[in-house]
């Protein structure tokens, strides 16, 4: 979506907020803000009819927009950090100090927690796995993470064979009747997960890949055994 149509909902949702809060809300601090990095590059990926839409990202601060909303601070953060954060914090991160966090949503990305500590990297773009290549599947030039293990391919799958892009989310995913189209889509994305792992583990010794995922819990739980097996 486009930020004129993103920033009227963050402006509902925070009203919303205010008036289930009530009196409460004046213990308010702050205000946390997450979004996707240089959403106004991912053009080639969505299509020609997304191109004019993520151009108006190019230009936009959104924090700042978000802070013109209200007299609280908004700390920003890259969405896969702050959900490694939340990871970290709240999940796995209690018993694991080394571990490389990955999100598969509409595309993939990750986090990496060191020694206990989340690692945002000189520029916060660590651990953005989605841009790692896929050189042994056999393309040239190689796919990206992103493109193979996203929920974006699966989604359009769906759409061409008629169903609605929302079954993404739902627990009917799962079903028999859908096999035909899932079943390639978590081959190929289990594959690509391994690979992103043992590279990963390779390279920084880590305990264990926490994965992680918006798409359908019985969706996500079948995509990390095909990663396992791969």
């Amino acid at each position: 979506p486009a930020p004129r149509q993103v920033l009227p909902k963050i402006r509902q949702g925070l009203q919303r907020m205010q008036r289930h809060m009530g009196p409460q809300w004046e213990r308010v601090i702050g205000l946390g803000l997450s979004a996707p990095l240089f959403m106004d590059q991912w053009g080639d990926l969505l299509g020609p009819s997304a191109h004019g839409d993520l151009k108006e990202w190019a230009t936009l601060d959104l924090q700042q927009a978000v802070s013109e909303m209200t007299d609280l601070p908004v700390a920003f953060a890259k969405d896969t950090t702050a959900a490694c954060l939340a990871e970290l914090v709240q999940g796995q991160g209690q018993q694991l100090r080394d571990f490389l966090y990955v999100f598969v949503g509409t595309f993939a990305g990750g986090g990496l927690v060191l020694e206990g500590r989340l690692v945002g990297g000189a520029r916060g773009n660590a651990a953005a796995i989605g841009s790692m290549p896929l050189g042994a599947l056999g393309a040239s030039p190689p796919p990206q993470l992103l493109q193979v293990a996203s929920g974006w391919p699966l989604e359009q799958a769906l759409v061409a064979q008629g169903h609605e892009g929302s079954l993404l989310h739902d627990a009917r995913i799962v079903e028999p009747a859908y096999d035909a189209i899932t079943r390639p889509w978590l081959r190929q994305a289990g594959r690509a997960l391994a690979m992103c792992a043992t590279s990963a583990t390779a390279l920084l010794d880590l305990d264990a890949v926490v994965i992680d995922s918006s798409l359908s819990p019985a969706l996500c739980e079948r995509l990390r055994d095909q990663c396992e097996a791969a």
